[in-house]
């Protein structure tokens, strides 16, 4: 889930750009204080949403004046919601003439600028950058023990989900759930429920040595190699259905040996 949320959701981001005497990032604009590569990492930032019939545009401005330039100042464009018009793009030094073209696009993740599809009929001057597509900035979660009815081995998983407000968090993890649902449409188990642990000894490793790491760092102190034995132990106990227990179990072993 928290793969599906931060690589593979929609969105929308700058690809390209054209300003008046710029033919490639190395280089400075008379007039202006940043140089290309200042105004590649603000044009990567920028926070906008295409409308769903709309897969590309470009948004032009023209400036005149010293100061500072903001993504308001955009032309503005029927099928282009800019969600952050504040967003500060460069700022004139001096008072002339500036033309600027964003190429804006849907994608998915993040895609280098030179993973951008090559089209020779866009001009010679175009400027490709990296781009960020997904709107979900940042995802993180936790797993604690939970009640169905009589039982006590499920285990409830919450998440933390932060966007850049293209999206709301909840439609985010909506889609990123029904994308996992597609997933599985072949006979895998409802992608909900997690069996109990004592069912899916093939995870004991993976956890084991998650748990190894964190643990270890929120100690301080050195994460240690699991022998043989200890693992075929790990792997044999039938663990009541949360990780929990687990996470506990190698926490003792690691603080223990580093007694």
């Amino acid at each position: 889930m928290r793969r599906m949320l931060l690589s593979s959701l929609r969105g929308s981001a700058v690809w390209g750009f054209r300003i008046d005497g710029v033919l490639h990032e190395h280089q400075t604009i008379q007039g202006v204080v940043e140089d290309v590569h200042q105004i590649i990492g603000n044009l990567k930032t920028l926070t906008l949403a295409l409308d769903d019939d709309v897969e590309d545009a470009i948004l032009r401005l023209k400036v005149r004046k010293s100061g500072a330039v903001t993504a308001a100042q955009l032309d503005s464009h029927g099928g282009v919601t800019i969600v952050n018009p504040s967003h500060h793009l460069f700022t004139m030094q001096d008072e002339r003439d500036l033309s600027v073209e964003l190429y804006v696009n849907k994608g998915r993740g993040y895609l280098e600028a030179d993973q951008h599809p090559t089209d020779r009929s866009l001009p010679v001057d175009l400027v490709r950058i990296d781009s960020i597509y997904s709107p979900v900035k940042r995802v993180n979660f936790a797993v604690a023990e939970t009640r169905v009815g009589q039982r006590t081995d499920y285990d409830r998983l919450a998440l933390t989900v932060e966007t850049n407000g293209t999206v709301t968090p909840e439609e985010a993890v909506s889609y990123a759930a029904a994308m996992v649902a597609t997933c599985s449409a072949n006979g895998a188990r409802p992608i909900l429920l997690i069996w109990p642990l004592r069912e899916r000894k093939s995870d004991v490793d993976l956890l084991t040595e998650h748990f190894n790491c964190s643990l270890a760092e929120r100690h301080g102190i050195s994460s240690r190699s699991f022998g043989a034995d200890v693992m075929s132990l790990l792997r044999a106990y039938s663990w009541p259905g949360n990780v929990r227990e687990l996470r506990n179990v190698v926490e003792s072993l690691l603080l223990t040996s580093n007694e």
